[in-house]
């Protein structure tokens, strides 16, 4: 925005009436509304500007917090360093642990897979056998229910 003093006001004015033959006059009431505009427009700029400083300045402070917070962890991390190295190699560890027993698991479940089939093979064998001793158990069952009827039929001779 352009600023006019009193002076230059007039030289506009005398060059309007020159261009449109029409006079314009610079009244103190004129000068005082310009100087008022003049003021207002740098109230303005000025909470603009305050406005501008102020979030500048908050956010400063919050950069000054982060780099504080920053700081914080850094240390706390330093601090830390040796427990995560620590818990690091007692993970390794334990993971080596782990593959042993794996493999000594993998190794019992061999065993007992075998041992669990000799084991069927014995139960099937063992079921054969009691299917067979049934069979046999039935006919002597058989045999000896004939054999009381038998006795009950004999008379005792006196």
């Amino acid at each position: 925005m352009c600023m006019f003093s009193h002076i230059t006001i007039e030289q506009e004015a005398d060059r309007y009436y020159k261009m449109l033959k029409r006079k314009v006059y610079t009244t103190p009431k004129g000068y005082i509304d310009l100087i008022n505009s003049y003021l207002h427009f740098l109230k303005e700029k000025y909470n603009e500007l305050n406005s501008y400083k102020n979030k500048l300045a908050n956010g400063l402070t919050k950069l000054s917090e982060t780099n504080e917070t920053v700081k914080s962890l850094e240390e706390t991390l330093t601090k830390l360093q040796p427990v995560l190295k620590e818990k690091a190699i007692e993970q390794e560890a334990l993971i080596q642990k782990i593959k042993i027993d794996r493999v000594d698991a993998d190794r019992v479940k061999e065993v007992v897979g075998e041992e669990e089939r000799v084991v069927n093979e014995q139960a099937q064998k063992i079921k054969v056998l009691k299917d067979d001793a049934d069979v046999i158990l039935k006919k002597a069952e058989e045999i000896l229910m004939g054999a009381k009827k038998s006795l009950d039929t004999l008379q005792r001779q006196v």
